[in-house]
């Protein structure tokens, strides 16, 4: 079967705004003296906002020091780190804080007032440290209204008009898929930039950048993503707390808005039993594209002792 992988992002058109001309009015004390309790509530959230910051950062420190602790012992020995090392301890997080670090700081330092729309508009440039339960949810649902937008365009391409939903619907499938597309070498370091660009977006990554470095990117982070599967695998997929549920969840493409806990739980054991199968290997862009074909799929677990996938001898397999 002959593949073609070729996606076209698509800008839309900005369009000029009108704002009409405020009239002018008279304001009466109460009008006043509600504008003013306004203010006084707007500056004690930011008060609030600076002094979690301060926290955050001061938490980001003892973060760093942890790291190069673990760093080493992670050098001699992978698995002896607990996966809450691995991930809670920050050796992965730290290496991406300690260069928002400094310009965070010089914001918070000189002009405090800016740092609500700094997390807005660049919340790549927020240490993981300064981030607030509510932006966390913020950034999850426009990260699933950018999968949702990605998976409504590859799946109205005609470019994968050979390729159905149910193509990766379970590890078999996929196995299939793998041994087909391993003719045609299809890879990462084969697509253009405006493949890999969706690829990052999709997973959450920055998107700027050469062809190589976004190639680098997605690599990298699949790397790191393949290191804590294992870990994952190797503690049990269940004994995530709804926390660590969510940010693996995330760093996989995986739906995180308005699913359970167990649809979560079922979806990471699949994407687990993907990549850590040996033979074949499912390849890196395989992984990736079954994401955007199954953002809004639902799992279920059927026993099946042939597979080997975890302690649970169990086959996860998503319906379309």
């Amino acid at each position: 079967m002959e593949l073609a992988f070729v996606v076209f992002l698509l800008l839309p058109n900005l369009s000029t705004i009108k704002i009409p001309r405020l009239k002018e009015r008279s304001f009466t004390s109460p009008p006043q003296k509600i504008n003013s309790q306004k203010s006084q509530g707007y500056f004690a959230k930011a008060r609030e906002l600076v002094t979690f910051y301060k926290n955050g950062l001061k938490q980001l420190w003892e973060n760093q020091k942890v790291a190069r602790q673990l760093k080493a012992k992670r050098d001699e020995n992978l698995s002896s780190l607990t996966r809450h090392e691995f991930q809670l301890a920050c050796i992965r997080t730290a290496d991406s804080d300690r260069s928002k670090l400094i310009p965070f700081a010089l914001v918070l330092i000189t002009i405090p007032e800016l740092l609500p729309l700094l997390v807005i508009m660049a919340p790549f440039l927020v240490p993981s440290t300064c981030v607030t339960p509510e932006q966390l949810e913020k950034r999850r649902h426009k990260l699933y209204e950018k999968q949702q937008t990605i998976h409504n365009e590859i799946l109205g391409s005609s470019n994968v008009a050979n390729l159905a939903e149910e193509d990766f619907q379970n590890l078999q499938r996929m196995i299939q898929l793998q041994r087909t597309v391993e003719g045609h070498k299809v890879s990462l370091k084969n697509f253009n930039s405006h493949l890999l660009k969706y690829f990052c977006k999709f997973m959450d990554l920055r998107t700027w950048g050469t062809r190589k470095m976004l190639q680098k990117r997605l690599e990298k982070h699949l790397d790191y993503i393949f290191e804590d599967d294992l870990m994952i695998q190797k503690e049990d997929v269940t004994k995530l707390t709804i926390d660590e549920l969510l940010k693996a969840s995330q760093e996989r493409g995986i739906r995180c808005i308005n699913i359970s806990k167990s649809q979560m739980r079922h979806a990471l054991d699949y994407w687990i039993s993907l990549h850590l199968n040996e033979d074949p290997e499912i390849s890196d862009f395989l992984l990736m594209f079954s994401r955007i074909f199954l953002l809004d799929a639902k799992y279920f677990a059927m026993e099946n002792d042939s597979l080997s996938s975890g302690k649970k001898k169990k086959e996860i397999v998503a319906e379309i």
